[in-house]
């Protein structure tokens, strides 16, 4: 299921579904009045169905409690509460680097200074 882009108003309220490729950018969509129209893939967004928006929650169910596992297993293993905090534990090298220096920038020497 895709919307279509509304050429003269611009919004995204027509729906249809992708019949063909017809080019590379370019499909064959089926409105859902019946009308069959040649569309361009930047006038095409895709719409999630139900079922990807069920994959979509179970997906984030189960990274969730991933997390928590790891979390818990983390703290059974470190020795104090304190190092068991995941921002210390999960910090890289990089996320620790300091700010570089900044440039000097020197004043402009004028003419009518140095006179």
């Amino acid at each position: 299921m895709v919307r279509l882009r509304d050429i003269s108003t611009g919004t995204w309220r027509q729906k249809g579904q992708v019949e063909e490729e017809v080019a590379p950018r370019s499909y064959r969509i089926q409105t859902e009045n019946g009308v069959s129209l040649r569309r361009n893939r930047t006038d095409l967004q895709l719409q999630p169905t139900e079922k990807d928006t069920i994959v979509q929650e179970t997906v984030q169910e189960n990274t969730a409690e991933s997390t928590e596992l790891t979390d818990s297993s983390l703290t059974a293993t470190c020795a104090s509460p304190a190092e068991a905090t995941p921002s210390k534990l999960l910090k890289s090298p990089a996320a620790e680097r300091q700010a570089r220096p900044k440039r000097h920038v020197q004043p402009p020497q004028r003419l009518i200074e140095s006179c």
